[in-house]
C-alpha cells in the first residue's frame, strides 16, 4: 500500500514510496516519527528525514548513520531498538498488576492516595503482608473487607515496604 493512501508520505522521494516502519521503502530513508500523532488524529502528514549527530554510527554494520541507504538491509537483519537497559515492564504480569491497581485504589479511597508514604516504621507494611500470606495459607483467597485477593493485598504491602527502604537508602547515601 503506498503512503499517500495510508495518509503517510515521505518528504525525500516526493510521496511516491510507501513508509514502512519508519523508514520509506522506496528510497530507504530513515524518518522522524515526530508528526505521527497528527497521523494518528486522522490527518495526513508528510515525515521529514530523521536528523541525527555526524558521529551515530550503526550498531549492526558500523556504518556512519547520516548515510541512510544502509539501514532497511541492516535492520532486516536485526531490529534497532535501544533498549536492552531499560526495565522490562513488559515481564509483569498484567492480571495480577491490575488487581494490585484495585487494591491501591481501594486505599487511596479509604485513607488517601500515597498514605503508605507518612508510615515511619515499614514493618507494619511487612506484618500486613505476613497477614495477608498467612490467610491465603489457611485457605482464604479473598479479603473478605475488600473482595481483592489477598496475593495482591501483599504484593501491594511489599511494594510498600519496597520503596520506603528504597527511600531511607537514597537518603542514606545523599548524606
Amino acid at each position: 500500500m503506498e503512503s499517500r493512501e495510508k495518509g503517510l508520505a515521505c518528504a525525500t522521494c516526493g510521496g511516491k514510496g510507501s513508509v514502512s516502519g519508519l523508514s520509506c521503502t522506496d528510497c530507504e530513508i530513515m524518518l522522524d516519527n515526530s508528526a505521527m500523532p497528527d497521523f494518528i488524529k486522522g490527518n495526513p502528514v508528510t515525515l521529514q528525514p530523521r536528523k541525527l549527530a555526524e558521529t551515530e554510527v550503526c550498531d549492526i554494520c558500523g556504518k556512519n548513520l547520516r548515510h541512510y541507504a544502509h539501514l532497511p538491509s541492516c535492520t532486516s537483519k536485526k531490529l534497532m531498538k535501544f533498549d536492552g537497559d531499560k526495565p522490562r515492564a513488559d515481564l509483569l504480569p498484567a492480571v495480577a498488576t491490575l488487581e494490585i491497581c484495585r487494591v491501591l485504589g481501594y486505599g487511596a479511597r479509604k485513607y488517601s492516595a500515597h498514605n503508605w508514604r507518612q508510615c515511619a516504621d515499614p514493618t507494619r507494611y511487612t506484618a500486613a503482608a505476613m497477614r495477608h500470606i498467612l490467610a491465603i495459607l489457611s485457605g482464604e483467597r479473598v479479603d473478605p473487607e475488600t473482595g481483592y485477593t489477598h496475593a495482591a493485598h501483599a504484593a501491594a504491602c511489599l511494594m510498600f515496604v519496597h520503596e520506603l527502604d528504597q527511600a531511607k537508602v537514597d537518603t542514606s547515601t545523599q548524606a
